[in-house]
């Protein structure tokens, strides 16, 4: 059929880019299975694909393509090409937006980020796309991606914290505060945003960690050392608990209402060891 003479067309003959342009617009009007027509962008991609016009067709003619699979196996042959314009990034940012599949759509999310350092105005984009992974795994590994390859301003770490924060797995959340952390967490905004998160964390461990961090990665205000004492008193684990408020004394001077609330977590601690060491510190 013309699918199948159109691919083969494009594999063997010496068309022109012109020829070769024409071929795949035709193409894009009159194959309607997704598994033809990406049969003939991935015939066209390794010898076609040398103009912006060429690329624009191409990654238009991705978005026609309903299946995520053959979506993604035809954008993964226009990264292949490499040196795709910060516009042509974002074509095919946006023709990968329109994936519903958590795994092709973390695929190409995480083959942009590591072949290009995306512009601030694709980041926003990028970020966007991620809010849509509904699997905590490949979510954590977007983000994970774009935070490896670029400096993230503040704001847009706070987007990624807040990403992180929709997630339901402590362990997946705790990795991507733990990148955050290992960044910077110098903003008062930067500092509340992580700080909304890590509360949030239903595991007692994941929680202390996340906590533990915070109060090792920044200068908090006093305001937020007191947030992090409400936060503490409401895990369950003796340890973990005293682990917390063991941070918080060991760097902070505390006073008023937030000494009398250290104390009053303390006071729930049932383990006599781990409330001792709590008292001790206090009492220093």
């Amino acid at each position: 059929g013309f699918a199948t003479y159109t691919a083969e067309l494009l594999k063997q003959a010496e068309l022109s880019d012109a020829q070769a342009l024409d071929v795949v617009k035709r193409a894009r009007s009159r194959v309607d299975s997704d598994y033809y027509l990406a049969s003939i962008l991935q015939a066209f991609a390794p010898k076609h694909l040398t103009s912006d016009a060429m690329v624009d067709e191409y990654v238009g003619a991705a978005a026609d393509i309903d299946s995520d699979y053959y979506r993604s196996e035809v954008l993964k042959a226009a990264l292949d090409r490499g040196k795709l314009s910060t516009r042509q990034v974002g074509s095919v940012l946006d023709a990968a937006s329109e994936m519903t599949s958590a795994y092709y759509l973390t695929e190409i999310l995480t083959s942009l980020a590591k072949a290009y350092a995306l512009a601030p105005a694709l980041r926003s984009t990028y970020l966007k796309a991620v809010s849509a992974v509904d699997s905590d795994y490949y979510r954590s590994v977007a983000l994970g991606a774009l935070m490896s390859r670029n400096d993230l301003s503040d704001d847009e770490l706070a987007v990624v914290l807040r990403a992180a924060g929709q997630m339901q797995s402590a362990t997946y959340v705790t990795n991507v505060l733990d990148e955050v952390a290992s960044r910077a967490l110098s903003s008062d905004a930067l500092q509340e945003a992580y700080l909304d998160v890590a509360v949030g964390i239903d595991s007692d461990y994941h929680r202390s960690q996340a906590l533990t961090t915070l109060l090792e990665k920044s200068k908090l205000t006093a305001a937020q050392v007191a947030k992090v004492v409400t936060a503490a008193a409401k895990i369950d684990s003796d340890y973990y608990k005293s682990q917390v408020l063991l941070g918080v004394l060991d760097r902070y001077k505390v006073e008023g209402a937030t000494r009398q609330a250290v104390i009053d977590a303390m006071n729930t601690i049932d383990s006599e060891y781990y409330r001792g060491q709590v008292a001790q510190r206090i009492l220093r």
